[in-house]
């Protein structure tokens, strides 16, 4: 079965910050008029999918103790090798 849109969703205790990333950084532009902006932002990753960060839960934290939050990985696919070098420079600070 094809999806012909997908979003992934990624929780962040300050959605200001954590749009901001996606944002500034990553120069993902934000998709307009959503009726919670308030609460979560979305962003195109591609044409069809998309990056939302929401602040309707607390961020996972990385710990080591088996009953916390799991953090997470998000993955970024690139064309080729030498733009993962340039993103890993971006990424850096």
């Amino acid at each position: 079965m094809l999806f012909p849109q997908q979003i992934t969703w990624l929780y962040a205790n300050d959605l200001t910050a954590g749009a901001s990333f996606f944002s500034n950084i990553l120069k993902l532009k934000e998709v307009a008029s959503l009726i919670q902006h308030d609460k979560c932002l979305v962003f195109h990753a591609t044409p069809s999918s998309f990056v939302g960060v929401c602040n309707t839960r607390s961020a996972p934290q990385c710990t080591t103790a088996e009953s916390e939050p799991t953090p997470l990985t998000y993955t970024f696919v690139v064309d080729n090798e030498d733009a993962v070098d340039d993103f890993f420079t971006l990424l850096l600070p």
